[in-house]
């Protein structure tokens, strides 16, 4: 009965208005489901791909990118957007705890199959409960290059990146600040370099939250690398605990960084080169 006169929904938007989303003890469980009807049946398809490339994979897990929704500030009237996306796993938790605009983009064949079938199964899952969670929609192929990805990517206000050995470029839509959600975790030095120049086209404030800095460590601006894209970049470093990554259950770190172009303004100020 509470489903059917939409009970649930309303409730869950008045969460979302109060920026509370969806209780993730229930998002975790209609994922749970749509993951097993769908890639749990093939997973084992998953791990066939060359050790060490940019196309390893693994997945960030709920009660993770859950924290990292909340520490973005992710609203039902935002875009989030995860680039590397794997088999839809964030997108569609997006979509459901926080009612969003959720995107993705994924280049391996198996896991965009497993994407859709999740996704379909997700609805299902969805229509069930009585719930409409934000628009989904999974794009297949190099992120760099997906026409309908650099259209969204320049109407979001706020890109949150993601961190996985896998990839993960996510962006949210929160007013005037972009997040970046990037898996760099296991990307070759070609292409992290490849995703810090676009880092130059983003606003100021926005945040990416990697598994891996993009900044070195005791980085320092100096006239030799004054062009660098990494000098606008003020980086956190942050930690998560066991049971947030699925190809590890130690701990480990992750990173905040966010755009800064004050940090340049003022070292060329201070070398007369304003």
């Amino acid at each position: 009965m509470y489903r059917k006169n939409g009970v649930f929904q309303k409730n869950i938007e008045k969460l979302g208005k109060t920026g509370a989303g969806i209780p993730l003890d229930f998002s975790e469980h209609i994922l749970t489901q749509s993951y097993a009807r769908s890639v749990a049946l093939e997973v084992d398809s998953l791990r066939k791909y060359e050790a060490f490339s940019n196309n390893v994979y693994g997945e960030l897990l709920p009660r993770f990118t859950s924290k990292l929704f909340k520490e973005a500030k992710l609203r039902p009237d935002q875009v989030f957007v995860d680039l590397g996306s794997g088999t839809g796993n964030v997108v569609l938790h997006a979509a459901l705890e926080v009612g969003c605009e959720s995107w993705g983009c994924e280049m391996m064949e198996k896991a965009c199959e497993l994407a859709d079938a999740q996704a379909r199964e997700f609805d299902s899952r969805c229509t069930l409960w009585g719930l409409k969670p934000g628009k989904v929609r999974l794009e297949k192929g190099d992120f760099l290059e997906n026409e309908a990805i650099a259209g969204v990517l320049k109407r979001a206000d706020v890109l949150v990146s993601e961190v996985l050995p896998r990839i993960g470029l996510a962006l949210f839509k929160l007013t005037l600040v972009i997040v970046k959600l990037v898996n760099n975790y296991a990307f070759d030095s070609t292409l992290n370099a490849r995703l810090i120049d676009m880092f130059l086209d983003l606003k100021e404030g926005t945040q990416i939250i990697s598994l891996k800095s993009f900044v070195p460590p005791n980085h320092a601006i100096t006239p030799r690398n004054v062009d660098s894209p990494v000098n606008l970049l003020r980086v956190e470093e942050k930690e998560y605990f066991s049971g947030c990554v699925s190809w590890t259950n130690a701990p480990g770190r992750y990173y905040v960084s966010t755009v800064d172009r004050s940090m340049l303004r003022n070292f060329l100020e201070a070398n007369g080169a304003a």
